[in-house]
């Protein structure tokens, strides 16, 4: 009921011949390593800023062909990366997001002015939460941290009122694994917080210098999240509603949920009890685990940090709960450095 995809995927369906991305062949090479769908960032610029292709006017046809390309058991799901402008040139100031599912630009106020025809801008993040919340979307924050050290200078994510209305933080991309403690870091000061406390995370690509390459030539451990969809209809309606509902986990390398219960849900769970939870997670290449963590509203409540196995299991009960919420989520650490963090279980004590 799991199922295994891959986000903040560049294409490259536009490209000049030579360089460009058949979408049955890219879609027979996810399968082959048990996806059942992508979320498609558009196209992307090579170094010269040519062949942008998904903004703008351009995003029915990617969404056409993206629909196009989708098969019963594998899915394309239009998902751009959105730039949010908080001030404007001559020094560049934003954070991205990705809206998956959209079927239009301007529903959500967003905008392809000259000079910046090959992205899409919303220079209100407040206006934008509102209007992707009127259209039951469930944007993500992509790589935060990344976001305020490289050139992007954006602001600190904590400080943006907006952003603690998001659904997903990003938490891994390919390129930059040195930044997943501190967005793991920015995800639990945000779980902390009431007006961010369900926040769900995912993991992502975001191979926008090489959207032209394939996925088994990514450079390092490759990302993948994972969606709850109960009872095994697997089309676009319930893999979105999946999404929407925050039923997912982040993967940093192959480690894997054999069980988890309650499952992590944006949805609140009433008891009179102990909150309690139940998981086993192993890894798919008999690496060992050393470090299984549970945090309660951000902060750690479990931890086992000596494991050494490439299994492991625990059914665990909360007796220092709070009162009213209490949003937990899951740390599962290798010793080669790959990562499983599940979105939270949201507890609601009567």
């Amino acid at each position: 009921m799991w199922h295994k995809g891959y986000l903040h995927y560049h294409t490259g369906f536009s490209y000049p011949e030579g360089r460009k991305v058949d979408v049955e062949e890219l879609r027979e090479e996810f399968k082959a390593l048990g996806a059942s769908f992508v979320f498609c960032a558009g196209d992307h610029g090579d170094n010269e800023g040519n062949y942008f292709w998904g903004w703008g006017e351009e995003y029915q046809d990617y969404y056409d062909l993206c629909e196009a390309a989708s098969t019963s058991d594998f899915l394309f799901i239009p998902s751009l990366e959105i730039h949010l402008r908080f001030s404007e040139p001559p020094r560049r100031k934003e954070h991205h997001a990705c809206i998956p599912g959209m079927v239009s630009l301007h529903e959500v106020g967003l905008s392809t002015p000259q000079p910046y025809p090959y992205v899409s801008l919303a220079r209100d993040p407040e206006d934008f939460v509102l209007k992707t919340e009127e259209k039951k979307l469930s944007p993500i924050i992509n790589h935060p941290h990344l976001s305020t050290i490289c050139f992007f200078n954006g602001p600190d994510p904590l400080a943006v009122p907006a952003f603690y209305n998001f659904s997903y933080l990003e938490l891994f991309t390919a390129d930059w694994p040195n930044c997943f403690l501190c967005d793991f870091g920015l995800y639990l000061k945000f779980l902390s917080d009431p007006r961010a406390s369900a926040m769900a995370c995912c993991s992502g690509i975001d191979n926008a210098l090489r959207p032209t390459g394939r996925l088994s030539f990514e450079p390092g451990k490759v990302n993948a999240t994972y969606l709850y969809i109960p009872n095994g209809v697997f089309t676009k309606e319930t893999l979105l509603r999946a999404w929407n509902d925050r039923q997912a986990y982040a993967v940093h390398g192959n480690l894997l949920l054999d069980k988890i219960y309650p499952i992590p849900s944006r949805n609140l769970i009433k008891t009179a009890d102990n909150p309690s939870i139940s998981f086993s997670v192993c890894h798919q290449m008999q690496e060992k685990i050393v470090k299984a963590a549970i945090y309660r509203n951000g902060i750690n409540v479990y931890e086992d940090n000596k494991i050494l196995s490439s299994s492991y299991a625990i059914e665990w009960e909360d007796r220092e709960s709070q009162d009213n919420e209490n949003h937990y989520v899951i740390h599962v650490t290798t010793e080669a450095e790959e990562h499983l963090v599940t979105s939270p279980i949201n507890y609601l004590n009567n």
